[in-house]
């Protein structure tokens, strides 16, 4: 399910329907963590961005093959920090600086 484009920082709320986030949720200890992430980390998110989503308008798509250079997914794990709020951050972070390009003025 895409993120709400409310919970996204500015820049990347155009995108909102190409990304995907998990985390764990409070007393979720059903939610599969993803198989990179150490058995004794409970706090990570994970984030999923499909710049070639038919959920994106064409014109943004193609900006952001460009930008890219790839159609590829771009996946963001972090597990580094003791909080998911704080994890969440650092990915969002991270996922800015790999569409830095396209997130530039003027894309």
């Amino acid at each position: 399910m895409p993120v709400d484009p409310e919970y996204l920082p500015v820049e990347l709320q155009e995108l909102a329907p190409a990304i995907q986030m998990r985390m764990p949720r409070g007393g979720d200890h059903l939610r599969r963590r993803p198989s990179d992430v150490p058995r004794e980390v409970s706090a990570w998110v994970e984030i999923t961005f499909d710049p070639a989503s038919p959920m994106l308008p064409e014109s943004v798509r193609t900006c952001l093959a460009a930008a890219l250079g790839s159609t590829s997914v771009v996946r963001v794990l972090v597990y580094s920090e003791r909080s998911v709020f704080a994890n969440k951050e650092v990915a969002l972070e991270q996922l800015k600086a790999q569409l830095g390009s396209f997130l530039s003025p003027g894309h």
